[in-house]
């Protein structure tokens, strides 16, 4: 929960201590004045030469929710430097108040846990001038960086991979500029250039730096596809029983008792589906033609006997649909 005073709501009296000079303020969970014994939320007001410095605190938590500069007793008007937290007490939001209306740069936070700022956004008199957001991997490596400059009609953005590769970057103002693309190493693959939000001319580039028509450029990356589909498909778990493979296996093996082929006389085939944990094994078996209890029961006791997969290394693999004809 993040507290956020409002000057319509916080023509709020104070209760001053005599031996410290600090304001106290008392209110309840829906933001309104309210007495000490129904408070859900108190502030402490200090004065200072900047202003009159306040902190708001959870009574329950005892976690810092804002602090903050206004320039006068009832918080009616914020000037000077504001931070809001949320209910586990980490930074959302950090930046400049004027007159009630934000000044300069604020930076925000979504992904509190590990710090990674979201989004920096410069204000001038309340109007979001620009804006640059930021983006990241699971690992929090950095994935992304966008300015949009509404003023001067600037965007830029960069953008990088989960080893921290540059892939491409860009600048633009007035819809005119260069976008950059990269090789996994570093080295430029591709020049282009924009006018009026228009590509106008494209130059491609082999890592070593020698010029490539797009057709090669083409080429290269089918065959880069294709030597990744081909990486992936070893990778894939390999059956490990006979060469004809698990629907062969499967129909030679399997039966059904004539009374469950009986019950399941509108069906030609069933597909099981299923997945394989770290040692081959299958799990989480389920058959996608039918809810009949029985059949499902037959086919999870026939797996049990299900030779062990080759998982080439993968801890679990699925899911994977075996359709078997029952006729």
């Amino acid at each position: 929960m993040r507290w956020v005073f409002l000057p319509g709501l916080l023509l709020f009296t104070s209760i001053i201590s005599a031996q410290t000079d600090t304001l106290k303020y008392y209110f309840h969970k829906n933001g309104n004045q309210c007495p000490k014994e129904y408070a859900s939320f108190i502030a402490y007001g200090l004065p200072d030469a900047h202003g009159i410095k306040i902190t708001n605190h959870n009574i329950e938590s005892g976690l810092m929710t804002m602090s903050g500069y206004y320039s006068d007793s009832a918080l009616t008007v914020k000037n000077g430097f504001f931070q809001y937290f949320n209910a586990e007490g980490l930074r959302e939001s950090i930046g400049q108040y004027h007159n009630n209306l934000k000044e300069g740069w604020w930076t925000y936070w979504t992904d509190l846990v590990n710090n990674n700022i979201s989004d920096s956004i410069l204000y001038e008199e309340g109007k979001d001038i620009s804006m640059i957001h930021f983006s990241y991997f699971p690992n929090d490596q950095l994935s992304s960086r966008v300015l949009n400059n509404n003023r001067d009609k600037i965007k830029e953005f960069s953008e990088w991979n989960a080893n921290g590769s540059i892939v491409n970057s860009g600048s633009w103002k007035n819809n005119t500029g260069t976008q950059l693309d990269f090789y996994p190493g570093g080295e430029v693959k591709c020049i282009r250039k924009y006018k009026s939000g228009s590509v106008t001319s494209k130059k491609f580039y082999r890592p070593d730096g020698e010029s490539i028509s797009e057709e090669e450029i083409k080429e290269q990356e089918e065959r880069a596809l294709n030597e990744f589909i081909k990486l992936i498909k070893t990778m894939r778990p390999i059956f490990s029983d006979g060469k004809d493979g698990l629907k062969s296996w499967f129909s030679r093996k399997f039966r059904l008792p004539s009374a469950l082929r009986d019950q399941l006389y509108d069906l030609q085939t069933i597909t099981i589906v299923f997945s394989l944990n770290e040692k081959g094994k299958p799990f989480n078996l389920s058959v996608a033609d039918s809810d009949n209890a029985e059949l499902l029961k037959l086919v999870t006791e026939f797996f049990k006997d299900l030779p062990r997969w080759n998982m080439n290394g993968l801890q679990q693999f699925g899911p994977i649909s075996l359709t078997i004809s029952i006729r």
